[in-house]
C-alpha cells in the first residue's frame, strides 16, 4: 500500500477534529487509534531509514494519541495539537508521494537502460543518488556518448584501482611524454570507466604480474570510498 494515501487521510481526520470536532467519545477514540497506529508505522519506516529525529517525532505522536492511557488536555489545547499533527502528516505524506514519483521515474530509466536489474532491491535511501546517476547517463546519451558502466561495490573498487594505477603510471612519465599523449590518456580513462567486470579482472591480473602495488593502490582507493566497509579486502 502507498503510505502517502493513509497519511493524507490521517491529516484530514486530524484537521476535521481541530476545526469541527466530533460529537461522540467513540469518534475521538477512533481518531486516537488511527493516529497512534499510523504514527507507529511511520516511526518504524523512519527507523528503517535511520532517521532518528523523525523516528522520535512519530513515537511521541503515537504516545500522545495512544488509546490505552489517555493524556488529558483542555479541548482548546487538543485542537492545537490536532492541527499541528495534521500539518506534520500532510507534509510527510507529500514527501512520500514525491519519493514515490521519483522512484517510479528511476525505475522507468532503469527498465530502459538495465532491463535485467532487480528493481525491488533498490533501497529507498539510495533513490536520490540513483536519480542523479541516471540523469547524468541520460545527458551523456544525449551527447552521443556511452555512459559509464554502473558496477557493484567490489567491481567499482577494482575499477578505481585500475584508474589510480593508470594515473600513477602516466604521471610518472617525463613531462614531454605526458604532453604528447594527453588525448590518448583521456581516451583510456573514458574506456576504463566503461569496462565490464571481467575485463577489469584481466587488467588487474596483468598489473599483478608487472607491478607490486595492488595492495597499496587498494588501500589508497578505500580511503576515498564511503562503501569500503561493505566490501572485504581484495588484494591484502
Amino acid at each position: 500500500m502507498n503510505m502517502h494515501i493513509p497519511m493524507f487521510v490521517t491529516s484530514l481526520f486530524l484537521f476535521y477534529a481541530a476545526v469541527e470536532g466530533f460529537y461522540s467519545d467513540g469518534m475521538y477514540t477512533l481518531l486516537r487509534i488511527f493516529v497512534c497506529a499510523m504514527s507507529a508505522v511511520t516511526a518504524f519506516k523512519y527507523y528503517e531509514k535511520k532517521q532518528q529525529a523523525m523516528t522520535w517525532l512519530f513515537l511521541v505522536i503515537a504516545v500522545l494519541f495512544n488509546p490505552f492511557i489517555e493524556i488529558h488536555f483542555y479541548r482548546d489545547t487538543w485542537e492545537i495539537i490536532d492541527a499541528i499533527t495534521g500539518v506534520i502528516f500532510a507534509v510527510v505524506a507529500y514527501a512520500a508521494l514525491q519519493e514515490k514519483k521519483q522512484m517510479s521515474k528511476v525505475h522507468g530509466v532503469f527498465d530502459r537502460m538495465y532491463p535485467n536489474l532487480d528493481r525491488s532491491k533498490i533501497p529507498a535511501e539510495l533513490v536520490p543518488t540513483i536519480a542523479n546517476l541516471m540523469a547524468h547517463d541520460m545527458e551523456t546519451l544525449a551527447k552521443g556518448e556511452i555512459p559509464e558502466r554502473r558496477l557493484f561495490l567490489a567491481d567499482a573498487i577494482k575499477r578505481d584501482i585500475v584508474l589510480l594505477g593508470y594515473h600513477k603510471d602516466f604521471y610518472a612519465l617525463p613531462k614531454e611524454v605526458q604532453d604528447a599523449n594527453k588525448e590518448d590518456f583521456k581516451q583510456h580513462i573514458y574506456t576504463i570507466n566503461r569496462l565490464s567486470p571481467d575485463k577489469l579482472d584481466k587488467i588487474l591480473t596483468l598489473r599483478k604480474k608487472s607491478h607490486n602495488d595492488l595492495e597499496d593502490l587498494e588501500k589508497e582507493v578505500r580511503k576515498e570510498s564511503m562503501f569500503d566497509k561493505h566490501v572485504p579486502p581484495l588484494f591484502y
